[in-house]
Formats: structure tokens, C-alpha cells, sequence
């Protein structure tokens, strides 16, 4: 069965970092050009899922840049910045994974970043200049991530609330109902505007979704490439009713459940399309709405 993602539609980008050894094309599933820089390769060495991983050597020049869209602009919507990384030095301050900056952290720019407060504490932090003024520090860990293993990274905000994951447990929240900027500049990946900020490792599997919180509580972290399919209601699924033509209903998990506990709820998905004249399928869609 293809997996499948509930909120494709909201996908800002999508990069799996698939490629042969040492390649120099990076797709986004969403299809914006992603601009490779310096020395950014695919390596087939190290990865998390799929064929390969993006290395990343550091300098300056090595990045990946993706163009400025609607999709990132996020005011006061919910979203999630996440993925996988693995760092193999920790010899500068603020290196970055992701970010966006007018070069002058102005309104509307943000950064997630490692060592924030010394160039080999491995502590993960994020930064959005909305926030404050002076204190752009949102919210950062008090464990160090510098371990030469992958981990899976995601910023959250669900409302006013600020919550990092790392490896699918809740690190450190903060609430804030500020208004995100729409700052129209490229989105990074491995490096910063600023120098000596160049990421050094592994990046894999990196998404952002504007619009959806899609972890809320404590969850298990992915075990498996992120989907790049929508769920059209048209891929066979272990779980729903049959609709017409035998094409399934069968929903997807959905946001962890009310119990606090990271479980999670099947929630049916119809067609992105279909006859509204057909009251034989509406009807199929509304019972199985109330299973």
C-alpha cells in the first residue's frame, strides 16, 4: 500500500534526500527548484530511510536553498519544522539545520540551530525574531545532541503553544501568540546567511507543514520515510469501508488522542474529489465519518 499523508496538501516541501553516491540533485516532492551549494552531495553511507542522506560538509558555500513561496508564510496558523540529523562535529556555535533570514534576523525570520549557547554544548534550540526584539530565543533543550547518531527534530506550534520533539519526546514548550512575519526570502537547509554556521553531518528527510500541528503530545518517532502521496481515498488500507468501484475509504492516523497518552484516532478521508450528485457515496462517506 503507498502511505499516504492526511495533510499533503499542507506540505510546504518535502526533501528525502534520495539520490546515488555523491549527487548533486535534491528533489522537493512539492516540486519548488531546490538550489544546491558548495559541496552538498546525496551519500549513500550515511542515511535514516530511503537510498541516501544529504552530507553536508560545513563551509560556508554548502546548502540547500528553497525558493520563497505562500507556503511559508505562516502568521498565526500552526505548523511543524522537522526531520532528521546527524552531527559529526561540534566545532562552531549556531550550526544550522533550517532557517530563514533576511541576513539581518529581521521580522519574520527563524532559525533552528545546534550549540546555541557554545560552539560544542549540542544543545538544539529555535529562534524566531517575532518572538522578542532582543531575545529571539524561543525554546532550546537542556540535552546535548552532538552524539554522531540520527535524531528526529520537530518544531511544533499547536495555537499558542511552542513545543520541540526530539525523538518523539516532548523537550521544552513555550506559549506565544505572536504573528509570524511573512518574510519573503529563501528557505536554507544546512547552512545560514550568516558565516561559519555550516552545518557538519547528515540531514534526512526533511519537511515542513504549514498549518497543521501534527504532534501535539509524546508520539513514537517515525519508523519509515515521510508519505509524499495525498490521500485521495483511493489506496487499498488495512483499515475502512469499501467505496465504489472497490476503491477503499480507509483513513489514516490521525493527531495523537485526548487521553495525553500519544495514541491516535483513525480519521476516514473521502476523495479530494467526488460527484456530490452521487447520494449513494455521500452516504457511505457520512457513515463511515461515524464509526
Amino acid at each position: 500500500m503507498p502511505a499516504v499523508d492526511i495533510w499533503w496538501n499542507h506540505v510546504a516541501f518535502l526533501l528525502h534526500m534520495d539520490g546515488t553516491h555523491g549527487g548533486t540533485t535534491f528533489t522537493d516532492e512539492q516540486g519548488s527548484t531546490v538550489t544546491v551549494g558548495g559541496a552538498v552531495t546525496t551519500t549513500t553511507s550515511v542515511k535514516q530511510f530511503g537510498t541516501a542522506g544529504g552530507d553536508f560538509p560545513g563551509a560556508n558555500a554548502d546548502l540547500l536553498s528553497l525558493p520563497n513561496s505562500g507556503d511559508m508564510n505562516f502568521g498565526t496558523g500552526n505548523l511543524t519544522i522537522e526531520g532528521w540529523f546527524k552531527c559529526t562535529t561540534t566545532s562552531r556555535q549556531y550550526m544550522t539545520l533550517c532557517e530563514k533570514d533576511n541576513g539581518a534576523f529581521g521580522v519574520g525570520s527563524w532559525s533552528l540551530i545546534i550549540n546555541h549557547a557554545a560552539a560544542t554544548d549540542g544543545l538544539l534550540a529555535f529562534y524566531l525574531r517575532d518572538f522578542h526584539a532582543t531575545n529571539a530565543l524561543l525554546i532550546t533543550t537542556v540535552t546535548a545532541y552532538n552524539d554522531n547518531v540520527f535524531h528526529h527534530v520537530a518544531v511544533v506550534r499547536n495555537g499558542n503553544q511552542w513545543i520541540m520533539f526530539v525523538d518523539g519526546v516532548l523537550k521544552i514548550g513555550a506559549t506565544s501568540a505572536v504573528t509570524v512575519t511573512d518574510l519573503a526570502v529563501a528557505t536554507l537547509l544546512g547552512n545560514s546567511v550568516y558565516v561559519s554556521r555550516g552545518w557538519t553531518g547528515t540531514l534526512d528527510e526533511w519537511r515542513i507543514t504549514k498549518g497543521q500541528a501534527r504532534y501535539t503530545v509524546a508520539f513514537t518517532a517515525p519508523t519509515a520515510a515521510f508519505p509524499g502521496t495525498f490521500d485521495d481515498g483511493t489506496h487499498v488500507g488495512a483499515t475502512g469501508a469499501t467505496g465504489a468501484a472497490g476503491l477503499s475509504l480507509a483513513g489514516e492516523p490521525g493527531p495523537a488522542g485526548a487521553d495525553g497518552k500519544g495514541s491516535t484516532v483513525i480519521l476516514p478521508r473521502p476523495p479530494e474529489k467526488y460527484d456530490v450528485n452521487d447520494q449513494r457515496q455521500a452516504r457511505r462517506l457520512i457513515e463511515q465519518a461515524f464509526r
